[in-house]
C-alpha cells in the first residue's frame, strides 16, 4: 500500500510503520490465520492501518485486519519503540501514539486486568522507578536542591491550607448542584472554561514578563473539557464523599489556566517564586516538591517542582500589555492604570468572542445547550463582578523538564485506570469535525437553566471514560495533585 492510498488515522500524519528490512522472511507461501506476517511491525501496521474513531457504543466500526494480523507481536513493537521515545526518538513517538489509540489493539476494552494492557503497565512502572531513583541520586542528591529550595513555602494565614476553590471567588449560578446526573456540574464545566479562555491571554502574559529576565515561559493551553469532567466523576466525587468537599465541586478547579516556567539555576526559581507573588497575583497556596520530606520516589515517581495556585487579579495596565484597544484601557490607562477589572471589561472583547467560539468548535455533538447557558449567565450575572480567578504556576529546573521528556509516555500509561482510558488519552490529536457556532450564544435567546439529562447523554458516554487527554500542565510529565 503506497502512501498516496495508505488510510490515515485524522491526524494528517502519515502514521504507518516503516517495514523492517532485516525482520523480512522471504517467504512466499500463502499464509494462515496463524502465520505470522514478515515482522512485529508488520502486525502493528495493520492495526494502525485500520484506524477507527472511538463511538459511544463501546463499539468499533469499519473493517478490522485481516486475520493475520495478531495482538501479541503488535505489542512487542509497541513494548520496543516506547524504549526509543524515551531516548527521544520522534519518529517512535508518533508511532507508539498511533498504536495505542487504535480501539482494536484494546481487546476486553474496559478490563483493568487485561493481560497485554497489565503487561504494558509493568514495564512503564518499571522504567519510571528507574528514573526516579537515577534522578534522586545524581540530581536532587549531589546538587543539594533540598538546601536551597525545600524551604520555600506559601501563606501561612488561617484557612491557607484548605482547598482554592473558583466559588470563592466567582458567583456560581443557582443551579441544582446535587442532580445524581451531574447536569449542572457539566454546565459549570463550561462557564469555568470560558472564564479560562477570556483571562488566559492576560494571565500567560504577565507570567512570562515577570519570569523572562532568567525562567523560559510554557504555556500548555487551557485545560481540556474531558479532562475536567473525568475530574468530576472521580478526584472530586471522592474528595466529597471521603473530606465532605460541598459542591459545585467543579468549582475544585484551579489549575484550568496553568503554566510552567523553566530554569537553569536554583537561585533563579527561588527568585522568581517571590516575584510572581508580587507582579502577577497573591499565592493562595504552595506545595513545594523539592522540600526533603517529599517522598518523589513513590508519590512522583522522582519529579519535583514547586506548585503555586494564584489568584490573579488582572488590572488595566495587565490588560494594556495584551489588548492596547481594548475600552477600559482607553478609559483608564493614563489615570487609573492600577484599577482592578470587571469581567465587562474583557467578555465583550473581540478577542474573547473568538476564543470561545474556538473552544466550542473542538467540542463533541451536545454541546450546544451547555454553551448557551454558560454565555448567557457570564453576560448577565458576571459583567459587574471583579474580575478574579485562581490559576496554577509550575516552578521546574531543567533537569527535571529532561525528565519530563522521557517519563511522558510512560507515565500517561500507568495512570491509566484501565485500556478504553489509554486509547482516549492518546486520542487528543484526532481532528474532530467543527461544529456550528448555536445563534444562541451570539445574543439571541437565552436560557438561565443548564440543559435537561437528556440533552448531555451523548455527552456523558463521549466523555466518562475519556482520560486525562493531553492537556494537563504535565504534558511533558506527571500531573503532581495538590495534597
Amino acid at each position: 500500500m503506497d502512501a498516496a492510498s495508505r488510510p490515515s488515522d485524522g491526524t494528517g500524519v502519515d502514521n504507518a510503520v516503516p517495514k523492517d528490512p532485516s525482520q523480512h522472511s522471504g517467504s512466499t507461501q500463502p499464509h494462515s490465520e496463524v502465520d505470522e506476517l514478515d515482522s512485529d511491525a508488520d502486525h502493528a501496521r495493520r492495526f494502525i492501518e485500520c484506524f477507527v474513531v472511538v463511538p459511544t457504543s463501546a463499539k468499533p466500526w469499519g473493517e478490522p485486519p485481516d486475520e493475520r494480523t495478531l495482538h501479541a507481536p503488535a505489542f512487542r513493537h509497541l513494548h520496543h519503540t516506547l524504549q526509543r521515545v524515551e531516548q527521544g526518538d520522534a519518529a517512535a513517538k508518533k508511532q507508539c501514539a498511533a498504536l495505542i489509540r487504535q480501539y482494536r489493539m484494546w481487546r476486553d476494552n474496559l478490563n483493568p486486568l487485561q493481560p497485554d494492557f497489565v503487561a504494558l503497565k509493568k514495564l512503564a512502572t518499571h522504567r519510571l522507578r528507574a528514573m526516579a531513583d537515577k534522578w534522586e541520586s545524581e540530581v536532587y542528591a549531589v546538587q543539594g536542591i533540598a538546601e536551597t529550595l525545600g524551604q520555600l513555602a506559601g501563606p501561612t494565614r488561617p484557612g491557607s491550607q484548605r482547598r482554592p476553590r473558583q466559588d470563592d471567588y466567582v458567583p456560581m449560578p443557582d443551579w441544582d448542584w446535587v442532580a445524581n446526573d451531574f447536569r449542572a456540574e457539566w454546565s459549570l464545566v463550561v462557564v469555568l472554561l470560558l472564564l479560562a479562555h477570556t483571562v488566559d491571554p492576560l494571565f500567560q502574559q504577565s507570567v512570562a514578563a515577570c519570569v523572562a529576565p532568567h525562567g523560559a515561559h510554557r504555556d500548555p493551553g487551557v485545560k481540556n473539557s474531558n479532562r475536567m469532567r473525568n475530574k468530576l466523576y472521580g478526584d472530586f466525587r471522592l474528595a466529597m464523599q471521603q473530606e465532605g468537599v460541598e459542591p459545585p465541586l467543579s468549582s475544585l478547579n484551579v489549575d484550568i489556566n496553568r503554566c510552567a516556567c523553566t530554569f537553569d539555576s536554583q537561585e533563579h526559581l527561588a527568585g522568581a517564586f517571590d516575584d510572581l507573588q508580587h507582579s502577577v497575583g497573591e499565592a493562595i497556596r504552595v506545595k513545594n516538591t523539592f522540600a526533603p520530606e517529599y517522598d518523589a520516589r513513590t508519590k512522583s515517581f522522582g519529579y519535583r517542582c514547586v506548585l503555586m495556585n494564584i489568584l490573579f487579579e488582572p488590572t488595566v495596565q495587565h490588560l494594556a500589555d495584551v489588548f492596547s484597544d481594548a475600552p477600559a484601557v482607553q478609559q483608564y490607562l493614563s489615570t487609573k492604570p492600577q484599577r482592578k477589572l470587571v469581567w465587562g471589561d474583557v467578555i465583550d472583547l473581540p478577542a474573547a468572542k473568538a476564543r470561545w467560539e474556538k473552544w466550542y468548535s473542538t467540542q463533541e455533538t451536545g454541546t450546544e445547550e451547555l454553551y448557551v447557558a454558560a454565555t448567557s449567565y457570564i453576560r448577565e450575572k458576571l459583567r459587574d463582578v471583579p474580575l478574579k480567578f485562581v490559576c496554577e504556576v509550575q516552578l521546574c529546573l531543567r533537569p527535571y523538564l529532561d525528565m519530563r521528556k522521557k517519563s511522558h509516555f510512560w507515565y500517561k500509561i500507568v495512570r491509566a485506570d484501565k485500556p478504553r482510558a489509554l486509547c482516549y488519552d492518546f486520542l487528543s490529536s484526532y481532528k474532530k469535525p467543527i461544529p456550528p457556532i448555536p445563534a444562541a450564544a451570539a445574543g439571541g435567546s437565552r436560557s438561565e437553566q443548564p440543559p435537561s439529562s437528556s440533552d448531555n447523554a451523548a455527552v456523558a458516554d463521549a466523555t466518562t471514560d475519556a482520560s486525562r487527554l493531553d492537556e494537563d500542565i504535565m504534558e511533558e510529565g506527571v500531573d503532581i495533585p495538590f495534597a
